[in-house]
Parts: structure tokens; sequence; C-alpha cells
């Protein structure tokens, strides 16, 4: 195969049928995003959105992986809200938790089917069987609910496994079954830099 044209490092060829092919960036082709909107969720941490599973050392430091979701919040009293996002082969909640953020609510909040967004950024700081990342996590739900609207930064890196293949798994999960989050389509589950 010849080298990618000036301006393609990165990219990969990807076949289109008939002999032809075109250079796609490589971290896209693990991005993956939701097609259907979920029903409520409430005390069961659940996967809402998932990358396509990434080959074993694929991962390089500086690799950057993000999740965006999208959704409505319905909460009738104060409960604590924890998002996160889980690394590992078995693309379940069984995988390692990479980055958690809990949030809590005022008890005497409420409201029905308020939007939200969430943005997480995961970077890997270190690789190998014992690699690294460090995160943050861009919450907004500009109808308040004592969520407000807030950039949170991690400071901690955790450890990752990036000799194995790895799904990136974005979870939630709430402490109670007066708030509910229902996530529309599409939350996707990106890797923005290999």
């Amino acid at each position: 195969m010849n080298c990618p044209p000036t301006g393609n490092v990165g990219n990969v060829p990807v076949g289109q049928g008939a002999g032809q092919f075109a250079w796609t960036p490589l971290a896209e082709l693990y991005a993956k995003s939701t097609t259907a909107s979920s029903g409520g969720i409430t005390t069961t941490e659940t996967v809402v959105a998932q990358s396509l599973s990434i080959p074993a050392n694929t991962l390089q430091i500086g690799s950057t992986i993000r999740v965006r979701l999208y959704g409505t919040v319905r909460v009738s009293s104060g409960v604590n809200s924890t998002w996160g996002v889980r690394a590992g082969s078995a693309g379940t909640t069984s995988d390692a938790l990479l980055l958690t953020f809990l949030l809590g609510l005022a008890s005497s909040t409420g409201g029905d089917d308020i939007p939200f967004s969430v943005t997480m950024d995961l970077v890997v700081t270190s690789i190998g069987a014992s690699g690294s990342v460090s995160g943050q996590i861009d919450m907004r739900c500009p109808k308040g609910l004592g969520y407000g609207s807030f950039v949170e930064t991690m400071s901690v890196s955790t450890s990752l496994n990036t000799t194995i293949a790895n799904f990136f798994s974005a979870t939630f999960v709430s402490a109670g079954s007066s708030l509910s989050n229902t996530y529309k389509a599409p939350c996707t589950v990106e890797i923005v830099k290999i």
C-alpha cells in the first residue's frame, strides 16, 4: 500500500466498494452513537452510550475519548445522580470505572422533562498494563434543578490497561426512584484523537 497523500497523516484507507477507498481519520473508526432514546433510568446503573471495541495497544499518550450525552431529567425530590465512564473488555457495568461524577440535588427542587447535556473528556496520560487517564466533566442544565451549569475538572489519574481491547461505556445511575433520566439520540462515545 502506498503512503497516504500529504494531508492524510493519521488517516487510514476505508473501502467504499468497487475498488474505491477514502481516507478516514483512524479515530472515527471507533466512534459509536445511539440511534434511539433510552427509557427512564433510575436506580440501576445503565450503559447509556458505548464506543466500538478499541484494539489492544491502539491508544497512545494523548489519545482522547469524548462522551456526549443529551437527555431530560424528571425529579420529584432531592437525590444524587452519578455519571461515569467505564473501560474494559466486557462492554458492561462490570468494566473498570475510570471517571465518575456525583451530583446532589436540593430536596426542595423538582421538575419534569428538564433538558440537560453532559460532556466527558478523558486523556490517556500513560500506556501499558498500568496505563492511566485523567478527565473532566462539563454538565449543563439550563433550567437549574440544582444542577446549574458548571465544569468539573477531575485531577486524579485513574488506571487503564491499554494492552487489552477496550470498550468505553458511559453510564448513569440515580440514588433513588424520585429522579429519572431519559437519554435522547444521538449520545456518542468517540475517540477524538489517537
